[in-house]
Order: structure tokens, then C-alpha cells, then sequence
């Protein structure tokens, strides 16, 4: 009994020494934050969608606040000029990531693009930056989306020759991201719409599992006491992890055997030449780049079309603008056509604002004592972990008017003059009356999706053309609504790193 006492105290002390530590100030000039719970810190206040309590704390707290994820010291940005000094003028001093024990086998020990720190990432981003620039890989980008494009549009028109509703979203979009970037990357299509081999299935489980795993995080990265707890919770991560790599090497061996250091086939061959040879690193990037670009670009391709099946009116008006445009007889839309739709591009721009793919970004560490903010106000200490809130600058009143509104228009009517200089204080002011940030309504300023700086995304552009010509071509060919014709689809999101929708059926109409 006097042992259970004790275990009972030493539990109290270790509670209270954690309450008071997280909870008294480092310095004055520290951010202001929510009180912080002992072991958890703050994460009871991010609920299951957390770049949405992290919004909620900026509605409260303003551009800049700390928390603790568990033991770590957190700060969570949702000030543009403030993303902007860390991530593009003071780069330096906030260029890390930080380390999650969880993440160690996947990232090749940190030492992958997504979670390197900066002097590795200096190297990475060089040889992945030049790999992807070279004309070669440019071409085959180009050809391999239109072919899938193509292949993806005869699919669904034969399809709909037997039935015109689609039992998910899920599979067809996942199959289009990931066919695009296997073709780009190794000159493999491991799906096909037709037919999926068990093999590709496979694949594409093992991808999807490793991402979700990713996403839900572990508590044993930000409580440390819980580290041995959760020993064996990454075990099924593993082997799903195992069996990708596996898939990579034999994928090496082959280009090793193949290859031509002077017409290199495909982005894998290049990456060999630049690195000669680095096999560990080949693999983890083309890991890193597979999960990364598979799974935004299907969540953006998901939420539009999601979004156009619940507003039909504005699906129509996206199709008279394709017809108007193009008129009925075009066999193909190029990237360079989509260019020209101001409406699309505008229904495109309010998807990705009210869902984000990335929400939250990936984490920054701080590699010193810093200070950030206007008049350099806020104290950001050595080994902080950094937010940068993208969902929470395109979804609060303090940015946006009727943010939570699905209104393709606003981008349309958004002319984003910049402020007289000689009205800049008065309007501040009045802004600060009203709760609103100064670059309230300044749309195309806040719009970052890709992040900024050096570390933003270096696969942006061809983000662009598969979402464009994909979807562009998709709605001149096709109607697609809701196989319930009296019901409106859920647009609540789920979160994994990314944020995605929850599965939903399409019916399929050809257009005459």
C-alpha cells in the first residue's frame, strides 16, 4: 500500500513540475498562448481535425501563438508577414524539421527531402531541383499526362456505356495521381482503369497505408513517457514500408541495367546519373515524391469535383465557359488552354482555399534563439517546432469574407489593390476595430498553397498541368453528379497530413 502511495505522489510532483514548467513564461516577449495540461500539453484543444482547432486558437490569439504538442514547444502561425520573414527572409534560422523517432526508417534517417535538415536538404533539393528541370523530363511530364488523361477519359466513357454510376471516387483518381507519377519516375504503370493486377493493388495499399500512418501521427514523437507504450504501434508501418522498398530496388536493378548516362528514359534514370548511383537515396525520394504528389493532387481532384456536383449551377457555367472557349468539336484541352478559362481557374483557386491539401504544411524546427514579428516582438526560442497555419489564413473572418462559402466569384471580382501609403495607419487601425487583418480580402496575396521560400514544394508546376488538363477535359466531356439526386455529398474533410474527402459515389453523364 505505501509503494502505491509513492508511485502516487511521484505521479502528482511529476504533473505539477510539468504543469508549472509548461506554463511559465521563457521570456516576456513569448508569444501568448492557451494554458498548457500537463503530459498533453495542448493537444485535447486540436480534436480529430487539427489544422481546424489550430484556427480556432487563431481566432483567439491572432497571427502568432505557442502551445505544447505534448512536451514540445509549438508556435502556430497564421500571419502572413510573419510566414514570410521566417520562411523567406530569416530562412536560415528556421530551415530544419524536426525529427519524429516514428519517422526515422521511412526518411532513410532524415536524410530524405521531406524531413531533412538544412545542410542535407541544401544537397537533396539541388539534385532533385536540376533532375526535374531537364528538358527530357519536362517532355515525358507533358506526354505522360495527357496519355493518362486520355486513357482516364476512355475509361469513364466506356463505363459509362454499361453504368453511369461510379461506386467511389477513391480508386479511379488515386490510380490516375499514381499511374502519372510511376510513368514520370520509373516508365512503369503499375494500374491500369481496366484491370488491376494484384501486384498494383497491392501497391496502391501499401502506399495509402503508410501515408494514413504518417498522418495520424504518434503520440510516443511528442510525449516522451509514452515511448516504450507504443514500441510495437509501427510495426504494420514497417513491413507496409518494407514491401515499398522492395518494389524500389527491384526497380533500381533494373534502371542500373538498362541505363543510358546519355539519353536518361525517365526521372529515376536521372536521379542515378546525378548521384552516381546513390541507391538509398534514390529510393527514399521516389517514396518521398510518390506519397507527397499522389496524395494532393487526388485530394484537390477529389474536392473540385465534389464541389461541382454539389453546385450544378456552377458546373454548368464551367461548362458553358469550355464551350465558348473551345467550342464542341476540340478532341483534347492542353495546359496552355486551361490558361485562357478565367472561371475555372477561379473554381480551382476557391477549392484549394476552403481545402487546402496540405493544411498545415509540413513543421519547421528553429535552429536558434530568434525574434519575428513587426518590430521583431516575439521571442521564438532554439529548437521550437513551427506551424505555418495555410488552412487558417483562407478560412477566418479575419482574412476572408464568407470564408466557409464555396464562392468561385470572389477570385473574379478580387482586384487586391494595394494600400495607399498614405491611408496604410488609418486602415490598420480600423481593421483592428473590426477583427480583421490587414490583408483582409487581399486574396491573391494570402493564396500560398505550395508554401514559399526555398523549402516550398518543388513539384508545383506539374501539380498544375495534371489537375488542370485533367479536370478541364473531365467536365467538357462529362456532367457528373450525385447518383442520389435529392441528397447534397458531405464535404467534411478527413485529415492525414493531407486533407481529403470522404468517400462518395459519381454518377457519369456524357456530354452531346
Amino acid at each position: 500500500m505505501n509503494f502505491i502511495y509513492f508511485i502516487f505522489y511521484i505521479i502528482i510532483i511529476y504533473f505539477f513540475i510539468d504543469f508549472v514548467k509548461k506554463n511559465i513564461k521563457k521570456k516576456k516577449n513569448e508569444p501568448p498562448g492557451p494554458l498548457s495540461l500537463p503530459l498533453i500539453g495542448n493537444l485535447h484543444q486540436l480534436t480529430l481535425l487539427p489544422h481546424r482547432g489550430l484556427t480556432r486558437l487563431a481566432d483567439k490569439y491572432k497571427g502568432i501563438y505557442r502551445i505544447y504538442f505534448g512536451d514540445m514547444y509549438t508556435v502556430v502561425v497564421t500571419d502572413f508577414d510573419i510566414i514570410k520573414q521566417m520562411w523567406v527572409n530569416d530562412f536560415i534560422k528556421f530551415a530544419d524539421r524536426p525529427k519524429p523517432r516514428s519517422c526515422k526508417s521511412w526518411s532513410n534517417n532524415f536524410q530524405n527531402l521531406g524531413l531533412s535538415d538544412l545542410e542535407t536538404w541544401s544537397k537533396v533539393h539541388l539534385i532533385i531541383v536540376s533532375s526535374l528541370t531537364k528538358t527530357k523530363i519536362i517532355s515525358k511530364s507533358a506526354t505522360t499526362i495527357d496519355e493518362q488523361t486520355k486513357s482516364l477519359l476512355y475509361y469513364i466513357n466506356e463505363k459509362c456505356n454499361e453504368t453511369s454510376s461510379f461506386g467511389s471516387n477513391k480508386k479511379i483518381i488515386k490510380t490516375f495521381s499514381l499511374n502519372i507519377l510511376m510513368e514520370i519516375l520509373f516508365s512503369k504503370k503499375l494500374t491500369n482503369n481496366e484491370n488491376q493486377n494484384d501486384d498494383a493493388t497491392e501497391f496502391v495499399k501499401s502506399v495509402n497505408s503508410v501515408f494514413e500512418y504518417l498522418g495520424k501521427g504518434n503520440l510516443s514523437d511528442f510525449i516522451s513517457i509514452l515511448r516504450p507504450l507504443y514500441y510495437f504501434s509501427g510495426k504494420g508501418f514497417e513491413r507496409e514500408f518494407k514491401y515499398l522498398m522492395d518494389i524500389l530496388e527491384n526497380i533500381y536493378n533494373e534502371h542500373l541495367v538498362n541505363l543510358d548516362t546519355h539519353n536518361p528514359n525517365d526521372l529515376f534514370d536521372q536521379l542515378i546519373i546525378e548521384t552516381n548511383g546513390d541507391k538509398e537515396f534514390i529510393k527514399n525520394v521516389s517514396l518521398d515524391l510518390i506519397l507527397a504528389g499522389s496524395d494532393t493532387i487526388t485530394c484537390t481532384i477529389e474536392y473540385f469535383i465534389l464541389f461541382m456536383i454539389n453546385n450544378p449551377v456552377m458546373q454548368e457555367r464551367l461548362y458553358k465557359e469550355l464551350l465558348d472557349t473551345f467550342g464542341n468539336n476540340i478532341k483534347f484541352i492542353s495546359y496552355n488552354d486551361t490558361l485562357k478559362l478565367q472561371y475555372f481557374n477561379a473554381c480551382l483557386k476557391e477549392t484549394i482555399r476552403i481545402k487546402p491539401p496540405a493544411p498545415l504544411g509540413l513543421f519547421r524546427y528553429s535552429r536558434q534563439d530568434s525574434y519575428v514579428g513587426k518590430n521583431n516582438e516575439y521571442f521564438i526560442p532554439k529548437n521550437t517546432m513551427i506551424f505555418q497555419n495555410i488552412f487558417g489564413l483562407y478560412n477566418s473572418e479575419r482574412f476572408i469574407k464568407d470564408c466557409s462559402l464555396f464562392l468561385p466569384d470572389r477570385w473574379m471580382n478580387n482586384k487586391n489593390e494595394e494600400k495607399n501609403e498614405n491611408d496604410q495607419d488609418f486602415n490598420d487601425d480600423l481593421m483592428e476595430k473590426e477583427n480583421k487583418d490587414k490583408y483582409y480580402q487581399k486574396l491573391d496575396k494570402l493564396f500560398n498553397p505550395f508554401s514559399i521560400g526555398k523549402r516550398r514544394c518543388p513539384g508545383e508546376q506539374i501539380a498544375k498541368v495534371e489537375i488542370s488538363i485533367f479536370l478541364c477535359n473531365l467536365f467538357y466531356n462529362f456532367k457528373i453528379s450525385n447518383p442520389n439526386e435529392n441528397g447534397i455529398i458531405d464535404e467534411k474533410e478527413l485529415f492525414f497530413i493531407t486533407i481529403r474527402p470522404k468517400p462518395f459515389s459519381m454518377k457519369f453523364t456524357k456530354r452531346k
